[in-house]
């Protein structure tokens, strides 16, 4: 280019659009491809606006993050800012890849190999209550073996948020079918159910298995704690009826869900769950080391906010 880039070569690379550099780029050898990325680099602060990418890539944050949406992701650019800020966390992003018009089938092609390597945590508790059938019909699942009833996958823009007409949009299938994380890595659960503590069987539409295998844990534990947390289910079903049984959850009641105790049914769940997570103090930070920090993403599912907060008031040891 002698002393300066020529006119035409500069109209040239503005004109074309991202996938055509993007297809000279993969064309060229492995060392023109390396020269290039130098020459980003030196071109630093001062051709900002000319190297869009190298700007826009400081950004991209590389710590932890939080998204929250109440529709979860629904466009294209939602998913490719995803991948940049995960890609990014993992070190490999390029910076080529981190402008905003960047292609989400070309990220996830390019970081396949990286992106099959994330791992996921699926906190699921706000459907924790509802009816399976509710719940498997959301997913497009068969309520008895939870096969996919549905050749559908999220991300098809054809105006279903989920795996097709009447579906909702779930994380784990979002994320295996947009972005293309194995299913295997992902861990669906609920915190009720205390899976760091109890052995318990996978719940279709609901939860994964677990069995941490608790040595030390004293049977009579885990059934004055699955007991209480009946009586929240008791509760829930209750208020559900056509007309609500109002006061169902309520302490000093008399009403299903209400404990002998006096208390509401949410305040003997949490007192029982506190005084178990202290008790099983080693349990709960060794499922804490895998399934939270050392994972790559933590996602949490919409449904029944209040029982969503209650899972999350009778864990604060999680919480914090």
């Amino acid at each position: 280019m002698g002393s300066g880039a020529s006119s035409e070569k500069v109209e040239a690379v503005t004109k074309a659009s991202v996938e055509e550099v993007a297809a000279t780029i993969k064309a060229l050898p492995a060392g023109d491809i390396a020269k290039l990325k130098e020459a980003i680099a030196k071109a630093g602060d001062a051709g900002a606006n000319s190297v869009a990418s190298a700007a826009l890539a400081k950004n991209i944050p590389t710590g932890p993050t939080l998204w929250l949406t109440s529709t979860a992701f629904v466009t294209d650019s939602q998913w490719v800012r995803f991948i940049q800020v995960m890609m990014a966390r993992k070190g490999v992003l390029e910076e080529i890849d981190s402008n905003a018009d960047a292609k989400l089938e070309h990220l996830v092609e390019k970081y396949a190999p990286h992106i099959k390597k994330l791992k996921v945590t699926y906190i699921n508790d706000a459907g924790y209550h509802r009816p399976k059938d509710m719940m498997a019909a959301g997913r497009m699942e068969c309520p008895e073996t939870g096969k996919d009833l549905s050749t559908h996958k999220v991300g098809n823009k054809d105006g279903h948020k989920g795996r097709g007409p009447g579906s909702w949009f779930f994380w784990d299938q979002g994320l295996h079918d947009v972005v293309g994380i194995p299913q295997e890595n992902i861990k669906m659960l609920q915190i009720l159910e205390k899976p760091w503590l109890f052995n318990t069987p996978g719940r279709i539409a609901n939860s994964h298995t677990a069995q941490p295998n608790v040595a030390e844990l004293d049977p009579k534990d885990q059934e004055a704690y699955f007991a209480a947390l009946q009586l929240t289910q008791d509760a829930y079903d209750s208020l559900k009826e056509d007309p609500p049984k109002v006061g169902a959850e309520a302490a000093e009641g008399t009403l299903p869900g209400c404990p002998k105790s006096g208390l509401s049914c949410a305040s003997e769940l949490a007192e029982i769950s506190t005084k178990l997570n202290a008790k099983y103090e080693a349990a709960l930070n060794k499922w804490c080391e895998e399934h939270i920090d050392g994972v790559d993403v933590i996602c949490g599912q919409g449904g029944e906010v209040v029982m969503l907060n209650m899972a999350w008031q009778c864990n604060q040891a999680l919480a914090d």
